[in-house]
């Protein structure tokens, strides 16, 4: 996408910003508070660095004790800001935490140049609550520079094309369609993002996943989804798997675990800390749904796909 064709609008500056802080932190001292840069002292062992986050947060608790939105000695959070943060917390998660597991490798480069690109497909609900991503402003270490596209077709057209400045160094730029028509429209020598999300994707609901999903794997970019329930994060496995891009199955559904640093947990489907606490009602079903519960992969790692696209050429090689 050219930057300078699209429309700037800086929030941190006007009213209406102020005013959706508001109405998104439910009142004004809670709107008060989140306006506050907050303490980077960690509660949660540090991070190995390289790194590209500033602070290692576990779960909601640590999250409330590090942002004042609770006491230190609390065990138990009340505040309702989680309704609403579970979408860029999650965001920060997956980067802080996931991302170094399949791609370790990409870490540094990100660092050395300064800038973090992501991009958001499937988008809907998520630009109706845009000030809350200003949360990342925090969250990301201060040298980056920190670029999210929004793309999705289920928003007011009338944001197409607009890029949303939250900070100085955190923008988000709109755009209008499916992520593989995104991606058909941008140059040859356009750069890749350094991550794809697609929140509750429902890869199995939509017609047009499979299209968007072996145009993601033709980029090679780490891609990561999250799902409402159990159920439908299986389903997103099997759709993988029926373009002949993952397993069929994740290798194991865990807790998070924060100790494991390589990728061999790449295909599992992971339980996701920052998950919304508000359960969904699901009508004919009686499982629980929760905005952003589950967190997969649901394509083969680099290196597999690599291996099996040489395979031809290595048995030709050995005469077989």
């Amino acid at each position: 996408m050219d930057s300078e064709k699209l429309s700037p609008v800086t929030l941190s500056s006007s009213s209406s910003y102020e005013d959706a802080l508001v109405r998104a932190f439910v009142s004004p001292s809670l709107a008060v508070i989140m306006s506050l840069s907050p303490i980077y002292d960690s509660p949660a062992p540090d991070l190995q660095d390289p790194s590209l986050v500033n602070i290692n947060l576990r779960n909601w608790l640590d999250y409330y004790k590090w942002r004042g939105l609770c006491s230190p000695d609390e065990e138990s959070i009340s505040n309702p800001l989680a309704l609403l943060l579970h979408w860029p917390l999650t965001l920060y998660h997956i980067v802080a935490h996931k991302l170094p597991q399949i791609n370790p490798f990409c870490i540094p480069k990100i660092l050395i140049n300064r800038k973090l690109v992501i991009h958001v497909i499937g988008v809907e609900k998520e630009l109706s609550l845009l000030p809350v991503f200003k949360e990342l402003d925090h969250l990301f270490k201060p040298q980056l520079r920190i670029y999210i596209y929004f793309i999705g077709r289920h928003f007011d057209i009338a944001a197409d094309r607009v890029v949303y400045h939250l900070s100085s160094r955190l923008s988000v730029s709109v755009w209008s369609g499916l992520y593989h028509e995104f991606l058909h429209t941008q140059k040859p020598t356009s750069e890749l993002p350094d991550l794809i999300i697609g929140f509750n994707a429902g890869l199995a609901a939509y017609p047009t996943w499979p299209l968007t999903l072996s145009s993601i794997a033709e980029t090679g970019v780490p891609v990561f989804f999250t799902d409402s329930c159990l159920y439908s994060s299986l389903w997103g496995f099997q759709v993988s798997s029926s373009l002949g891009l993952g397993p069929s199955k994740p290798d194991a559904i865990l807790d998070d675990d924060y100790e494991q640093t390589n990728n061999s947990n790449q295909t599992c489907l992971f339980l996701n800390p920052f998950r919304s606490p508000i359960r969904i009602e699901a009508p004919g079903v009686r499982w629980s749904w929760f905005s952003n519960a589950f967190i997969f992969s649901p394509f083969y790692p680099v290196d597999y796909l690599q291996q099996r696209s040489d395979l031809p050429q290595r048995m030709a090689s050995m005469n077989v």
